[in-house]
């Protein structure tokens, strides 16, 4: 009641206004507050709602050709026919959102100064689009990612993935093809991949030693790589990993975080060979650009030493390598074995003589 009044005695503009709050109670008043904000010349507007409270947002808004800032949640999007775009929007924002595929590209398409676009949508509701964006720079997915396809975003620079998939529904995706994705993006110049991402990958794209030979797609722009909840367990997931780097070839920084799950998790039989350095001796594998590396969440078991072993041995201009151990109980519970894991990363051979270890 207290919003209502003061808006209705407001006379001026109001460029920006936000409804962020899990305690709200949907009602007839947001409308209200929607609809009169429409008509003052709004610049940003951000509606974000939490447990269960949907609302279905007004075709006023779709008339607010000023607009620059829309972030929306716990939305159902219905665009009338007459929606004519967003002139000035830049930065997008839909999370957990319901609405015909045919008016999201409408909408991302009528968008010509959209440079930031984030996606989050229902588990049960997975979409499939093209992203047709001229001056699009950042894209955020969490979900499904293998039915959105850049089709046309010669601007992107930085992707990142959240994938909400497990292992139960990698059965209906066997299709994906991620360097295909990366080739529709060639200026791209980070890539982050988040919760499930390089497991599935390697689920869905059974991959071998000899593979890391060749680089099908060659990401000649990407600077920054960070990915987390990495199984090291796993010789499918740490090939996609290496396949990722070996394909950046101006990699500069990498950033990595190890999986949870890796604690109890048994090491792969097939890792051994897979850091034989006979493997590696044909492949003329160099991380030639690499100085920033960045490994958290370490369990200090054989498969992730082996890991840094093998990036201090091929990065000849490496100034700085972090490494943080794991807050969980782990073979670097105590400070007795963290300090044996440290002697043991202090003996490693590295590529170049500038290269420090931070631990």
């Amino acid at each position: 009641d207290f919003i209502t009044k003061l808006l209705f005695v407001h006379n001026g503009p109001v460029h920006k206004f936000s409804i962020s709050t899990p305690h709200l109670n949907i009602g007839p008043e947001i409308d209200q507050w929607l609809l009169f904000v429409s008509r003052k010349d709004i610049r940003e507007l951000v509606i974000e709602l939490k447990d269960g409270s949907w609302i279905t947002v007004p075709s006023c808004i779709f008339s607010c050709d000023k607009l620059t800032r829309l972030e929306l949640s716990m939305c159902q999007l219905d665009i009338p026919p007459n929606f004519s775009g967003f002139p000035f929007l830049k930065y997008l924002k839909l999370m957990h959102f319901y609405t015909d595929i045919d008016d999201l590209d409408n909408l991302i398409s009528s968008s010509p100064c959209l440079e930031s676009l984030e996606l989050t949508y229902p588990e049960d509701q997975p979409i499939e689009l093209r992203i047709r964006a001229e001056k699009l720079k950042s894209l955020y997915m969490e979900g499904d990612f293998i039915n959105v396809f850049p089709e046309h975003t010669p601007c992107l620079v930085i992707i990142v993935i959240d994938m909400l998939v497990t292992d139960d529904d990698v059965e209906g995706f066997k299709n994906c093809d991620f360097e295909k994705f990366l080739q529709s993006v060639p200026k791209l110049e980070r890539i982050v991949g988040r919760t499930y991402f390089t497991r599935f990958l390697s689920l869905c794209n059974k991959a071998s030693i000899s593979s890391l030979q060749y680089a099908h797609t060659t990401q000649k722009h990407v600077k920054m790589i960070e990915l987390c909840g990495v199984g090291f367990h796993d010789f499918e997931e740490v090939l996609v990993v290496l396949r990722l780097i070996r394909s950046c070839p101006n990699l500069k920084s990498l950033k990595i975080s190890v999986s949870t799950d890796a604690v109890d998790a048994i090491e792969d039989a097939d890792m051994e060979s897979l850091w034989d350095e006979d493997s590696f001796s044909s492949i003329m594998w160099s991380l030639d650009e690499l100085k920033s590396v960045e490994f958290t969440d370490l369990c200090g078991v054989n498969y992730e030493t082996e890991f840094i072993k093998f990036v201090l041995m091929h990065s000849p201009r490496l100034e700085e390598f972090v490494i943080s151990p794991s807050n969980e109980d782990t073979d670097l519970a105590s400070p007795d074995k963290r300090f044996d894991f440290f002697i043991r990363l202090l003996a490693f051979k590295r590529a170049s003589p500038n290269a420090s270890i931070l631990f």
